[in-house]
């Protein structure tokens, strides 16, 4: 399968999976989301310094996370302020993800996929 942006090689990595059926929560701009609410931290920020080591193929996924209290903590940060939630179900069509601390999950996201017909606003 394509990916929405181009992956460094082994990237996703071995222990990346296609859920089904998993829901998860994600912080977006605006309502209804754009494109650019599901453009990686290597698109967007292209410049960026990171203070912690993040490998290639983490800086091109896209942050989600399977508990919305999670996903709340960062609209609190004053740059993230107004900013909403909606809810995605990812199925094997969707990508792969792969789980990292607590409920995050990093997720590549397929070419064909689209999450502007798959998301609940929920805040």
């Amino acid at each position: 399968m394509r990916f929405r942006e181009e992956l460094p090689d082994n990237c996703p990595p071995e222990d990346a999976f296609e859920p089904e059926n998993l829901i998860v929560y994600r912080m977006v701009e605006t309502i209804p989301p754009t494109e650019r609410d599901f453009y990686s931290h290597a698109i967007i920020y292209p410049d960026r310094k990171y203070k912690y080591k993040v490998s290639d193929c983490e800086l091109r996924s896209v942050s989600v996370f399977a508990k919305i209290n999670e996903c709340k903590l960062p609209i609190k940060i004053p740059a993230n302020r107004g900013r909403k939630i909606v809810r995605l179900i990812l199925n094997v069509s969707s990508g792969k993800v792969r789980q990292g601390t607590t409920s995050h999950y990093s997720w590549w996201i397929y070419a064909d996929f689209s999450p502007f017909t798959n998301y609940k606003e929920i805040t």
